[in-house]
C-alpha cells in the first residue's frame, strides 16, 4: 500500500478492502428481488377486492287502471274516450280518458296530441282549469289513461237543460261564470298557452264552479308569434 504523508502508523495493521465487481454487486441486491417477487406472488394470492355496483334508481312506474272501477261511458271525442270511474282505494269520483292510439303502436309511439295534452295540463294548476291526477296504464300497451278530476255536466248540458225548463242563469251568476272563465284564461296565457278550442261543452260546471278543460288542441305560443292553422275551433264557435 502506498503511503502518504497524512497516513499513520496505524493505518499499516489494516487490510485492503478489495473492489466489488458488477457481479458481486448484483448478488448483493438479488434478495430484494427475491423479496419484491415474494410480495408479489402473495398479492397475487390475495382474492380480488370486489367491484363496486352503482344502484341507480328507475322512475315510478304507473298505477294500473284495474285501480278504478268503471261506473259509464261519459263521451267519446277525437282524441279519446271519457268514462266515470271511481277509485277503488279512495272511493273519489274521476274521469277515465283512454288515449287513442295508433294500430302500431310499435312504429307510431306515443301520440304527439296526448304527450302535448299532458304536458300543459301538468304545467297549469288552476281552480278553474282540469286537473289531471296521474297517467294509469292496462294490460298491452296500446292501453293509456288519463286520469282527471269529474264534473256532473258542462256549460252546454246546463243551457240545454234551462231552456227546456225556462230557468236561465241570473246576471250575477252569469258575470261570476264570466269571472271564472276570464281567471283561468289569464293564466293560460301567463304561461304562454292558447287553448283554441274554447266552447260551451269544454267549460265543466259543477255546483257553481267552472273547470275549462279538453286541451288536445292547446298550444305553447311565444315571441315573435308563429302562424298557426286556422281551422282549429269547432264550427259554430270560429270567428272571422
Amino acid at each position: 500500500m502506498k503511503r502518504n504523508r497524512w497516513s499513520s502508523d496505524d493505518d499499516d495493521s489494516e487490510e485492503e478492502v478489495p473492489r466489488r465487481s458488477r457481479k458481486d454487486l448484483k448478488d448483493v441486491h438479488q434478495p430484494l428481488e427475491v423479496e419484491a417477487s415474494s410480495s408479489a406472488a402473495s398479492a397475487s394470492a390475495l382474492p380480488p377486492s370486489p367491484q363496486r355496483t352503482v344502484v341507480r334508481k328507475g322512475r315510478p312506474s304507473c298505477r294500473g287502471v284495474d285501480n278504478y272501477a268503471r261506473i259509464g261511458k261519459i263521451d267519446e271525442g277525437t282524441y279519446g274516450v271519457v268514462s266515470k270511474a271511481r277509485d277503488k282505494v279512495t272511493g273519489d269520483i274521476v274521469a277515465l280518458k283512454q288515449i287513442k292510439m295508433a294500430a302500431d303502436i310499435c312504429k307510431e309511439g306515443f301520440p304527439v296530441t296526448a304527450l302535448r295534452e299532458t304536458n300543459i295540463l301538468l304545467a297549469l294548476q288552476h281552480p278553474n282549469i282540469i286537473r289531471m291526477r296521474e297517467m294509469v296504464v292496462g294490460s298491452t300497451p296500446d292501453k293509456v289513461y288519463m286520469v282527471m278530476d269529474y264534473s256532473d255536466n258542462d256549460l252546454k248540458r246546463v243551457f240545454e237543460k234551462q231552456a227546456a225548463t225556462k230557468h236561465p242563469f241570473l246576471s250575477s251568476e252569469i258575470k261570476t261564470l264570466l269571472q271564472q272563465l276570464l281567471k283561468a284564461i289569464d293564466h293560460m296565457h301567463g304561461k304562454w298557452y292558447i287553448h283554441r278550442d274554447l266552447k260551451s261543452s269544454n267549460l265543466l260546471y259543477d255546483q257553481g264552479v267552472l273547470k275549462v278543460c279538453d286541451f288536445g288542441m292547446a298550444r305553447k305560443y311565444g315571441s315573435p308569434i308563429r302562424s298557426y292553422t286556422h281551422l282549429v275551433v269547432t264550427l259554430w264557435y270560429r270567428t272571422t
